[in-house]
């Protein structure tokens, strides 16, 4: 503990130089740490006063109102926490972290006579709370992006994901709050089929002023009644609800109405969703909002030229959509935007792959939120193949990747490229899959021309194999992945072999699992 006037100086100069946030000052009780060895300081800890209001940590806690006030000063946080940056010894985060909360406590006790009974702790965005899981911390949701000197609602902070940890297993018995269930199920449809759905998946909005939650929670069903339409098309809408909602969506882009926070509620229940299914999958893809008639619209980005160069204007969204591996819809997980200036231009490259990577990194969130009964699976167009999505698959591999192939990779010197050794060898099995038949389509625009296609069931020939891609990331190793490779044998004419070139970090053995 640092109790001496040696000791503080170190303590300041280890957090202000060396962990990311820097200084900070502590409100309340306090207790600080440092870490020594034989070989010198290792790092330091700091403890003060929990946040006065967490929405994730109260549901969590469930305690009531009153309840808050009166024990809140049972909950301590975990305000700093640094591993020197010079230090490189596994593992040793979460074994200094659990020696410390065996004896705060007892230290709690003598400083301050009482002990806590609950710790929590924030991890900011790019950091993944690996330690704090170690230590059984226990990921109870996110913050809304208030500090705690936010009284006029600004939102200026990040969003933090919230940890806590229990210091004593009867600590509900000792707040007096009713036993709850932190991973309850819901089927894929509970909840949707009342008068009451609206509420049950957007009541508890965090936008930062009950009565704009409510406000939403009135205007969804609204939008519902005729979908894709205007939310005055319905002569029965009520004018004043109308006004409400357009109040809403013009409340300014610091406010607390954002679309993380609008989705909150439902993605909550779409991961208890998750839990009753033995795969879920997570569907990226991304889609284009036109709003070439609405010229007067701020804040559009060029989604796309025609062949005069004419832009068009509007908005890309980047969804994930959770299913059942049979399809049936669990939720929707994330709505990602680009950062938008006013007229700016297509997303490049690097932006597209960011927003696959923002993706996946928010479904691996969602997955520690499950048993391990639950596979998660990631699901991904062409546009989903490059090499960095496969790399920050083995930092989460609580979710794998299912991916449709682009590049036909070089494998490796005097070999055969990518897509040669995926289709070469033994036939593992014959298959019918069912295609869908396609219309011809003449080239506009706005899209590509694209041939007519018959409605038939092919003839498939089936292959699996287990492949290495070499990393085209300085300093990384290859990664080994499992390939399915399906190709029609006999098209009709006139019409090439509909064919499916399949990456995957799952593995294949055998015919039944390809």
């Amino acid at each position: 503990m640092v109790v001496t006037d040696d000791n503080r100086p170190v303590w300041n100069t280890l957090i202000a130089n060396e962990h990311p946030q820097g200084m900070t000052t502590f409100v309340g009780c306090q207790i600080r740490y440092l870490i020594g060895s034989a070989h010198g300081w290792l790092g330091a800890a700091g403890f003060s006063a929990s946040a006065v209001r967490l929405t994730a940590r109260d549901r969590w806690i469930a305690w009531s109102e009153e309840q808050r006030r009166d024990q809140l000063h049972r909950v301590v946080g975990l305000s700093r926490f640094l591993i020197r940056p010079s230090v490189r010894c596994q593992h040793l985060a979460s074994h200094v972290l659990g020696i410390i909360l065996r004896r705060l406590p007892d230290d709690f006790k003598s400083q301050y006579d009482y002990r806590p009974l609950l710790v929590e702790s924030f991890t900011d965005e790019g950091y993944e709370g690996t330690c704090l899981r170690a230590a059984n911390f226990v990921c109870v949701g996110q913050t809304v992006g208030r500090g705690r000197q936010d009284r006029h609602k600004r939102f200026e902070k990040t969003v933090k994901t919230i940890y806590m940890y229990a210091l004593t297993p009867g600590w509900r018995r000792a707040l007096q709050v009713p036993w709850v269930d932190h991973a309850p199920a819901l089927e894929p449809g509970a909840g949707l089929n009342t008068s009451e759905w609206a509420k049950n998946e957007f009541g508890e909005a965090p936008l930062g002023d009950k009565r704009l939650t409510a406000r939403l929670v009135r205007s969804v069903p609204l939008l519902a009644q005729h979908m894709g339409e205007k939310i005055n098309a319905a002569p029965e809408n009520d004018l004043t609800a109308i006004n409400a909602f357009y109040r809403l969506v013009e409340k300014p882009d610091d406010s607390g109405v954002t679309v993380a926070n609008i989705l909150a509620t439902h993605r909550h229940r779409s991961v208890q969703r998750f839990r009753n299914q033995t795969t879920v999958l997570a569907i990226q893809d991304g889609t284009d909002l036109r709003f070439a008639t609405r010229p007067g619209c701020e804040g559009l980005q060029i989604i796309g030229r025609n062949q005069t160069n004419s832009k068009t204007a509007g908005i890309q969204i980047h969804t994930t959509m959770a299913v059942t591996d049979q399809g049936l819809p669990l939720g929707i997980l994330r709505l990602g935007f680009d950062r938008l200036t006013q007229h700016s231009e297509p997303s490049k490259k690097g932006k597209k792959t960011d927003r696959w990577l923002e993706g996946f990194k928010d479904m691996a969130q969602a997955a520690r939120q499950v048993s391990g009964k639950t596979q998660v699976v990631a699901v991904g167009d062409r546009e989903a193949d490059f090499f960095e999505l496969f790399e920050a698959q083995r930092h989460h591999p609580r979710v794998n990747l299912l991916v449709r192939a682009h590049h036909n990779r070089m494998i490796g010197k005097k070999v055969p490229k990518l897509f040669d050794q995926m289709s070469e060898g033994s036939v593992d099995r014959i298959m019918e899959v069912e295609i869908k038949g396609l219309t011809e389509r003449l080239k506009s625009s706005r899209q590509p021309a694209r041939p007519a296609r018959l409605k038939r069931v092919a003839q498939c020939e089936l292959r699996f194999r287990q492949l290495t891609l070499p990393a085209t990331i300085k300093g990384v190793a290859p990664i080994k992945l499992s390939t399915v490779h399906i190709k029609e044998i006999s098209p009709p004419e006139d019409e090439p072999p509909v064919q499916w070139h399949l990456l995957t970090t799952l593995e294949v053995k055998d015919a039944n699992r390809a």
